[in-house]
């Protein structure tokens, strides 16, 4: 079982192996791009439709 976003309990539930891993969103990434790209916006500039952001996988 895999789960998804990387909580507190489901970095608990990897470490003692109820899940075999655990899929973490980087907010701080996703924030810092989404203050990146209001800024290209406001300045004008031509921004991506869609902006990927790395995702962490969380094993034992």
């Amino acid at each position: 079982i895999v789960g998804f976003d990387g909580t507190a309990d489901a970095d608990k539930a990897v470490k003692d192996g109820t899940l075999a891993a655990t899929i973490a969103q980087q907010p701080d990434q996703m924030g810092k791009i989404a203050i990146d790209t209001a800024q290209k916006v406001i300045k004008g500039e031509a921004v991506e439709a869609k902006i990927p952001v790395d995702l962490k996988v969380v094993t034992k």
